[in-house]
């Protein structure tokens, strides 16, 4: 199964009252940003309606190919990811996190940069630093 992490850059198709979606999807293999240029992909398959291009997500399946429409990632599984830091971080915790809210996701980002999630995971008395 292959897997990829990136955002949906455009819908191209959306069944309406389900789930089913055709979307540009621009990913990479692997979690980290430097590890390989990010490829344009088509994916098709279940993805939640109110997931957009600004989300994150992880997704995972297989590559089929359509007679019409070429090579495709038949989408078994999609979630939404934590992205890495500057890449929507403070959108995906406001979104995720219970009372926290956009203006202070971003200024946890701001405050702590690409080491958020490392302070989250590890040292979350930290962020009692932040005023507000």
């Amino acid at each position: 199964m292959e897997q990829f992490y990136g955002n949906i850059t455009h819908i191209l198709y959306r069944k309406p009252g389900e789930l089913f979606t055709i979307a540009k999807f621009t990913g990479r293999p692997s979690k980290n940003e430097d590890a390989e240029a990010a490829t344009d992909i088509i994916i098709k398959g279940s993805i939640e309606p109110d997931w957009d291009r600004r989300d994150y997500l992880e997704v995972a399946g297989e590559w089929v190919e359509h007679e019409k429409y070429g090579r495709q990632l038949k989408v078994e599984s999609a979630r939404l990811a934590m992205p890495p830091a500057g890449k929507g971080l403070a959108r995906f915790l406001a979104r995720r996190i219970a009372g926290l809210g956009p203006g202070k996701a971003k200024q946890l980002e701001d405050a702590f940069g690409d080491t958020l999630t490392k302070v989250l995971d590890d040292t979350p008395e930290c962020l009692l630093q932040i005023k507000g």
